[in-house]
């Protein structure tokens, strides 16, 4: 087993292979399949489908981990036929065996072919599976598919809710999307500082400055401290404004709360100061950037 491991660590095929013919021609057949699970993971790294197929045929023991070597085999070669065919095949499924065809169907985008497998494979339980499906979509654009997913999730997580959230800002150039997103967050039952720093991003993203300021208003409120993506977002959205006191109030928080002065912050900060002419506070707030480029 010592030789086994040390070919998975090298991802020496070569090896692996001389030793899996070695233990073929002495019909060596281990008790667990912890070996040949390892030797089917290399091959199915290295995309030799092949060899990890016949080890697969041959093997005594088969357990869910070898199933999942297997697919990933079949979407690493982009054999979608085939991993259709593996995924029907095997006796139960779970987190990795999901995560392998939605990665491969969503990677290739393939959005009616991840719909079809989650139906008719009937995981509407699957929380997990179905949160990870909202997720592609989401990413992907196609938003009214991703809130038929969410809808159905038998379980919303502050996960879930943020991918929704970032779908629909990301459309943009449209203030019905910015606003199905600020309903959405508005639903959140325990909104984290991510829920909080996606809206505000997003309504900074699309030109709506004001409301970004406003939500930064409500988080501190709500006792929620921001992050250096938040407080980036509102500083810029000021310096957009021209509006320097709701600038000065929030970097006056930054140094209240001990927000590290990150390129982010520094960079809005000095861009601020710089377009409302006060040269003192943006020579200070330079000076505290642990890196300068061109632009600042």
């Amino acid at each position: 087993m010592r030789h086994v491991l040390h070919c998975i660590r090298a991802n020496d095929f070569v090896q692996a292979n001389r030793l899996q013919s070695h233990m073929q021609l002495h019909l060596f057949q281990p008790k667990f399949s912890f070996i040949h699970n390892q030797l089917l993971h290399l091959f199915a790294k290295c995309g030799k489908l092949s060899y990890a197929r016949d080890l697969f045929d041959n093997m005594t023991h088969i357990d869910i981990y070898s199933w999942n070597s297997l697919l990933s085999s079949y979407a690493k070669l982009g054999l979608v036929e085939d991993l259709r065919t593996v995924f029907d095949q095997m006796p139960f499924h779970d987190s990795v065996s999901y995560n392998t065809l939605i990665a491969y169907f969503a990677t290739n985008w393939h959005s009616d072919k991840i719909h079809e497998r989650v139906v008719i494979v009937g995981c509407a339980d699957n929380t997990f599976v179905w949160n990870a499906i909202t997720g592609v979509y989401a990413k992907y654009g196609d938003i009214h598919r991703a809130r038929w997913f969410f809808d159905r999730t038998t379980y919303k997580n502050v996960v879930s809710w943020n991918l929704m959230i970032s779908g629909y800002v990301k459309l943009g150039n449209h203030d019905k999307h910015v606003d199905d997103a600020r309903r959405m967050f508005s639903e959140i039952p325990r909104k984290d500082e991510i829920c909080w720093t996606k809206m505000i991003v997003g309504y900074a993203q699309n030109r709506r400055e004001d409301d970004a300021l406003m939500l930064f208003g409500d988080m501190l409120h709500g006792d929620v401290r921001p992050d250096i993506y938040t407080i980036s977002s509102v500083v810029s959205s000021c310096a957009k404004l021209a509006s320097l006191c709701h600038g000065q109030v929030v970097d006056g928080k930054v140094i209240v709360m001990s927000v590290d002065h990150s390129m982010l912050v520094s960079s809005a900060l000095v861009d601020l100061y710089c377009k409302c002419a006060v040269t003192l506070d943006a020579w200070r707030n330079f000076g505290t950037m642990p890196i300068r480029n061109m632009i600042t």
